[in-house]
């Protein structure tokens, strides 16, 4: 059995507002001024609540089909949209994974657990460090 590595293929107003270094609240109000004229496909697009970590107000996250993420950029800078474009290029080439292949499996889950490790040691790092402090 197949299945795509992410299906439906979405991207989120917050992962575009990170790549086009802009706040969220900016995607999010073109999102709706695109929706209101009929512009994006409303059907197609979900929201989703978010409660951010570290506390702070709950906020509406907008995952776009590429069409919609393409057309919500589409007035940005030339290296913004860029930066989008090849995004969903690198979400697209994302191979199917075959449930039934113990090798794909162990491969996707090694190359998950990988990238957790890599996570946790950039948060570490980041961590401002405490002094050991004696008395």
């Amino acid at each position: 059995m197949l299945i795509p590595a992410q299906q439906p293929l979405t991207m989120s107003s917050r992962e575009i507002a990170e790549l086009c270094e802009t706040r969220h609240n900016q995607v999010v109000e073109t999102i709706r001024r695109l929706m209101a004229a009929g512009v994006l496909r409303e059907s197609r697009k979900t929201t989703r609540r978010v409660q951010p970590e570290g506390g702070g107000r709950p906020m509406d996250v907008y995952d776009l089909t590429k069409r919609d993420t393409l057309v919500v950029v589409s007035g940005y800078r030339d290296d913004l949209r860029a930066r989008i474009i090849d995004r969903w290029m690198e979400l697209e080439s994302r191979p199917a994974v075959d449930l039934d292949n113990p090798a794909q499996l162990r491969a996707l889950l090694l190359d998950y657990s990988d990238k957790m490790i890599a996570l946790e040691a950039d948060l570490q790092a980041a961590l401002p460090k405490v002094e050991a402090y004696e008395h």
